[in-house]
């Protein structure tokens, strides 16, 4: 049998490894054009694979009225920014590494963080996102910030480039403000659908200016193996779920805008701009001047990571988070479907490693409680004892479970889930943390 498949088996290889493959934009800042994009050919019939399509698409998605949970639902209670980096930096070329450290450099070495942002949105860069970072990003920083193509954000770039986290900046060529009515909100996220025109890694965490780390961020909190986890919240009733439906054609099973970094692999995104520019018959961007024409609000995130759960459901570590809707709203899809298709692993409680600052706290005062009970548990009782006495050893850190409106708290399994992730952090990665904590300690003491 193998004489007889051999030919055709290397005629398909042959095949394969002669098709023409897109070829990603070589600046990595300056000017950027739609032309660069390759927007234009978005219309054309799709060249690309959806391998799982067959296997993962779902059917029989009906609305139903809101039922019985799957699962209990009970509730439960002076060290300068370049000294920062060079610390980080030299943990992670010594002759002899230990594993952890290999383990960071190996899983990271195809990862970076994002964020579009602009010039009106510094205040949260430095008082949420950058100091966050400096007591809980102890791995290398690889942070690229997307900007518009302006004076002020200029200027911005300019003075950010030179500073802990030292990001790589790309400005970019503004989009014909019709795709998104004008707004900014609408062009931040137009622009993380098209990351790849800054960006060139494998794998994308995009970040908001005012993500606020609150405890160490670890390679196992980034991805399982190769897998990005995706904590994904349902039963969603927040009326994002609508434009999710008209841009993938299929109803939203997560609301995904839900923990920072949401981490993805930019192929996947580029592949779904390709989606649905052939389900609807036209560009991309005449797709989203229509979705983000909607009275209710959407999310780009929603919309990515639903595309990957059902098309690349096998390349993804989901975690579903269950969140109590009103006895009044309608739910997407019914419990019947979640009880078939989530399993129960899914379901146990995932630690989100940041807040959504500015819609979760907002008040100065806050933040010092928040980096306490991260720093203190990652060494801050042995390195600061003063500091962190008032701090309960057992108390569950509640942030590690909340994310702007919603909550895991209600589950018991979240201290069991915490008590893991804090003795991975300090068997693990003590020598590469010493650093950040002892950075926090001085913070903590008001030096």
């Amino acid at each position: 049998m193998c004489c007889y498949l051999c030919p055709a088996l290397l005629i398909w290889v042959t095949a394969l490894y002669l098709s023409p493959k897109p070829q990603p934009p070589q600046a990595q800042s300056g000017r950027l054009s739609l032309k660069d994009m390759h927007v234009q050919n978005e219309k054309e019939p799709s060249r690309l694979h959806h391998p799982n399509k067959k296997n993962l698409e779902l059917v029989n998605l009906e609305t139903s009225k809101n039922q019985p949970l799957p699962f209990p639902a009970e509730a439960y209670p002076a060290v300068t920014d370049t000294d920062l980096q060079r610390n980080k930096e030299s943990h992670l070329h010594k002759a002899k590494p230990e594993k952890a450290e290999e383990d960071a450099v190996s899983v990271l070495k195809d990862f970076g963080l994002y964020m579009r942002t602009y010039h009106g949105k510094q205040t949260d860069y430095f008082t949420m996102l950058v100091p966050s970072m400096k007591y809980f990003w102890f791995l290398p920083v690889n942070l690229t910030v997307v900007l518009d193509d302006t004076p002020e954000d200029r200027t911005f770039g300019e003075q950010i480039a030179k500073q802990f986290p030292y990001p790589t900046i790309c400005h970019e060529k503004p989009f014909d403000s019709k795709y998104y009515h004008n707004r900014g909100h609408s062009l931040q996220q137009l622009s993380n659908f098209y990351v790849e025109t800054c960006f060139h890694k494998k794998y994308v965490g995009f970040v908001d200016s005012d993500t606020f780390f609150v405890t160490p961020v670890t390679p196992e909190l980034l991805f399982n193996g190769t897998k990005p986890h995706v904590i994904g919240a349902f039963v969603d009733t927040s009326g994002w779920h609508k434009a999710t439906k008209f841009a993938l054609g299929k109803k939203q099973v997560f609301r995904c805008m839900s923990h920072f970094p949401i981490v993805m692999q930019v192929a996947h995104i580029i592949e779904l701009r390709q989606y649905v520019a052939d389900l609807h018959n036209t560009s991309f961007l005449d797709v989203f001047a229509k979705f983000a024409g909607f009275k209710k609000r959407f999310s780009q995130f929603n919309i990515m990571c639903n595309y990957n759960w059902y098309f690349h459901r096998d390349k993804y570590q989901f975690h579903a988070h269950y969140v109590q809707a009103a006895k009044e709203s309608p739910v997407v899809l019914s419990m019947n479907f979640y009880n078939k298709f989530i399993s129960q692993n899914m379901t146990v409680p995932f630690i989100r490693s940041a807040i959504h600052y500015t819609h979760q706290k907002g008040k100065k005062k806050d933040r010092v409680q928040l980096i306490k009970s991260g720093i203190c548990k990652s060494g801050g009782f042995q390195l600061c004892p003063n500091v962190c006495k008032p701090q309960e050893v057992s108390s569950l850190q509640r942030e590690l479970f909340k994310f702007s409106s919603m909550k895991w708290l209600w589950d018991k399994r979240c201290f069991q889930v915490q008590k893991e992730h804090y003795k991975n952090v300090l068997e693990k990665y003590h020598k590469m943390i010493n650093s950040s904590v002892a950075l926090g300690c001085k913070y903590l003491a008001g030096k």
